[in-house]
């Protein structure tokens, strides 16, 4: 992907100062630029993360998200490139008192149809310098966007110094920028890595807080630390806060294509948590290419494992997340693993074009737990089958299948969202017993009054040849119970945790790893390091066993390595 930077400085801060006489001292009163305070509430599927609740509270009071058609926000689902840039053009035009002109939908891209409603968005970030598009000369507006492509939008949107420097990857200019003005991530997030809709809020807000000069101020409400503009500079509220109401306008992007019913989907499917009550990210995708003629989509047939007591409604969706249509379940099928769908036929048909490859999903609406949906059930389909019918010959069509994709997935209350290391990067190694030798943040979410629980921790170990390490515990950061651990090659393994070492209290807890540390007299270079190493799947456990008080998982729906710790040396 090409993208060009040629974006206006950064606008200057401005704040109003009034006189506040408080202790006998006077303070200034500063006007915030932005409004910190909670905004979650209007979304169906809250609360949030501390962290995910503080972007996207920060972009809904600034109109640029609101959220899908049925009042969900789904942090946790991945967005696409057309609806990132719609974020990003929303938040250059108020940063530059600017708007969309629909005069700029004359086929800025081959495959970007003037009639799309991503269009305007998309034509006025490639007028504007902001975007260039892919090497083939298109768009891609259904593909899901990456790490690196989101921070080189945000750089270029708001007009960051990008430098090149010899052997540099095409991304890492904007990777650096983004570092340089401390608005990347500040977790590790790999580049390839598709990034959330909770990512995507939270990395966007930092890039706004920061032309606002008010980063700080967000970083501390991403910890739950949220300023007040009513009070003194250096006053700040908690997350419990009241917040002021926010109504959705026709400029508000929702993070769902317009016309869509369901959430975007990532493709192809992977591994998911697929929590109660909710739609789901994709259970199944398929790639279809009608070579013949175009085809009308009139019926598909979807066949599951085991039958699944938690799902309530199944739908065919495409890589917009727009609904083909919905399945039921087989009348015929006793074992309830059958679902199938016939769908609208005329102009209301969902038709895939002559010789163009279509991305469709299977996705899934759960009971919610007071309705049948429970926690642990293992989702996966063994078939499925698409019919059509040809616009031109009116036969019947069958589309050739290609990439099929048919992975596990789990039925749950309740999730781990993040996992990173709560201690420097690098810091001196001490030798001593009971020394900190790693320290690890778990963050989740789950749907009260369900929580989730750490019931075993594996660490991966490496050291040099001079450094002996004994007596493993694991405790809270928190607490001061301690357990035991095993130790096999090159393995620590923390289990049977308590509930006051394992148990999230308020979606966080901080997990300790304690040990005695030798090292070699005259050791030359002696380091230490334990990191998470494994994320794992349903079917091939990980680093990390936690349960949410239903079900008992092995794996945690992120990317491996989990988390590395601090390297000791």
């Amino acid at each position: 992907m090409s993208f060009l930077s040629t974006m206006p400085i950064l606008p200057t801060i401005t704040m109003k100062k009034s006189p506040f006489i408080a202790l006998g001292l006077l303070l200034p009163i500063v006007v915030l630029a932005l409004d910190y305070s909670d905004a979650t509430s209007q979304y169906k599927d809250g609360p949030f993360s501390t962290a995910d609740s503080a972007g996207i509270s920060l972009l809904t009071h600034l109109d640029v998200l609101q959220g899908n058609s049925d009042g969900q926000f789904l942090p946790r689902r991945t967005l696409n490139r057309a609806e990132f840039v719609k974020i990003a053009i929303l938040l250059d035009d108020q940063k530059n008192g600017t708007s969309v002109s629909s005069a700029l939908t004359d086929r800025c891209f081959p495959d970007v149809a003037p009639s799309a409603w991503y269009a305007s968005y998309v034509c006025a970030a490639k007028a504007r310098g902001i975007i260039a598009g892919y090497p083939d000369g298109l768009f891609h507006a259904d593909r899901s966007i990456n790490y690196v492509e989101a921070v080189k939008v945000l750089v270029n949107t708001f007009g960051y110094d990008v430098q090149k420097q010899t052997g540099d990857q095409w991304y890492t200019p904007y990777l650096r920028a983004a570092h340089t003005q401390k608005t990347a991530l500040p977790e590790t997030v790999a580049p390839d890595a598709f990034i959330t809709r909770g990512q995507m809020a939270r990395l966007a807000a930092a890039f706004e807080a920061e032309s606002k000069g008010e980063l700080n101020l967000y970083r501390q409400a991403e910890k739950g630390v949220v300023p007040s503009s009513s009070l003194s500079s250096s006053s700040v509220v908690s997350v419990g806060s009241s917040s002021s109401a926010v109504s959705s306008n026709a400029s508000a992007s929702s993070v769902s294509s317009a016309s869509s019913n369901l959430p975007n989907a990532a493709f192809p499917a992977r591994s998911h948590f697929l929590l109660l009550g909710q739609r789901s990210q994709p259970i199944a995708t398929g790639n279809y290419f009608p070579d013949l003629e175009p085809v009308r989509v009139q019926s598909t047939t979807v066949k599951l494992r085991n039958k699944i007591d938690s799902i309530s409604a199944m739908y065919l969706v495409d890589s917009l997340g727009t609904q083909v249509g919905q399945l039921t379940l087989d009348s015929n099928d006793s074992h309830d693993l059958t679902w199938k769908g016939s769908f609208p036929t005329g102009s209301s048909a969902y038709v895939i074009p002559q010789k163009t490859s279509r991305d469709l999903a299977i996705v899934v609406l759960l009971n919610d737990r007071d309705h049948g949906g429970y926690g642990g059930e293992i989702v996966e389909v063994t078939s499925w089958s698409l019919a059509g019918e040809g616009v031109w010959s009116g036969q019947s069509y069958a589309p050739s299948v290609a990439d099929f994709t048919f992975p596990k997935h789990n039925t749950a209350q309740a999730t781990i969202t993040n996992i990173y290391n709560a201690q420097l990067g690098t810091d001196a190694l001490t030798p001593g017993s009971n020394q900190v030798v790693g320290a690890f943040t778990v963050v989740g979410t789950s749907i009260s009054p369900a929580k989730v629980k750490v019931e075993e921790m594996d660490f991966q170990v490496g050291k040099s040849d001079t450094v002996t390490v004994t007596n493993w515990q694991l405790g809270s950061m928190d607490g001061t119970d301690l357990v035991n651990c095993t130790t096999s090659d090159t393995t620590v393994s923390c289990g049977s945790l308590p509930d006051g070492i394992g148990t999230l209290q308020d979606g966080k807890r901080t997990l300790r790893l304690y040990a005695t540390v030798s090292v070699a007299p005259n050791a030359s270079n002696p380091y230490l390091q334990v990191s998470l190493a494994k994320a794992g799947t349903p079917s091939d456990g990980g680093s990390v066993q936690w349960t949410d008080g239903q079900g008992h998982y092995n794996w945690v729906e992120l990317d491996s390595p989990i988390a590395k710790g601090t390297l000791w040396k």
